[in-house]
């Protein structure tokens, strides 16, 4: 399991298979050397984040991140996947600059995070005219149904960590043009998404770390400082997840230990 900023991504058997780069203030020399680092480590691709604060404002000339991505896809060799943030979030890429940056032998996708519907489609109609095809991965958890039936290719978002099973039958049904199926779908997991990244944005991680806790699938939030109304917003979006998890979890007559808080005073008479 992975999130961006977090953590590498990683198969079954633990080996990396795409990590994030360039998720700080960094040079195009920084980035290449953090690149090559991974690539020698084993990462088989890798998620490029803009520099922040350098492509940060509008305009943003292409041939700024079209270098910047370029030094990396030659150091490295690997798998290159674009970040396009939301406006005002981050970086925001140009239809002019993502259709310069498939030019790049290693630029086979783009993570689509602008969480903008009419966005989405613009890109999808611009990469129409690029040199190469760009697999479009919406990064938008709250509209992630929506997305498919506009046009997304798949996704890349912390949201499937939980219900992934039921999010490949969803997409699958986008794919058949079953609507009615994978809009059923969307109508029961769709509400937990939009807690989990509903306001303040921050803490969706936390909120999703505690719902893992509570399915089972983690043992703790890891040490991480847990604001209580994230975690009150996990409970109750977790109510939803539990009946996503498989019946022998939920019926199976084991009750999971309670976690320690801490030692506790005994008075007695």
């Amino acid at each position: 399991m992975g999130n961006d900023r977090e953590m590498s991504h990683l198969n079954e058997a633990g080996e990396v298979r795409m990590v994030e780069v360039g998720d700080k203030p960094v040079t195009d020399r920084e980035a290449v050397a953090q690149g090559r680092t991974l690539a020698q480590a084993g990462a088989e691709g890798l998620a490029v984040f803009p520099p922040m604060p350098t492509f940060m404002g509008e305009p943003l000339p292409w041939r700024l991140p079209y270098e910047y991505h370029r030094a990396i896809g030659e150091a490295t060799g690997l798998p290159l996947v674009l970040f396009q943030f939301a406006r005002g979030l981050g970086p925001s890429y140009s239809n002019e600059a993502l259709c310069r940056m498939t030019e790049i032998p290693q630029v086979v996708a783009m993570k689509e995070a602008t969480f903008d519907a009419a966005r989405l489609v613009d890109t999808l109609e611009a990469l129409k005219a690029a040199p190469r095809p760009l697999a479009v991965l919406t990064g938008s958890d709250t509209f992630l149904c929506e997305a498919y039936v506009l046009g997304a290719h798949g996704a890349l978002i912390g949201f499937g960590a939980i219900a992934l099973d039921l999010q490949v039958k969803m997409f699958e049904a986008v794919q058949q043009r079953d609507y009615a199926q994978a809009f059923a779908i969307w109508d029961r997991i769709g509400p937990m998404a939009r807690m989990m990244w509903g306001p303040p944005l921050r803490d969706y991680r936390p909120r999703l770390k505690e719902a893992l806790v509570m399915l089972g699938v983690l043992r703790s939030a890891a040490g991480v400082l847990v604001h209580r109304g994230a975690v009150r917003v996990a409970r109750r979006a977790t109510c939803r997840a539990r009946a996503l998890s498989p019946p022998s979890r939920r019926t199976s007559g084991r009750s999971r230990p309670r976690r320690s808080r801490g030692p506790r005073s005994v008075s007695g008479s």
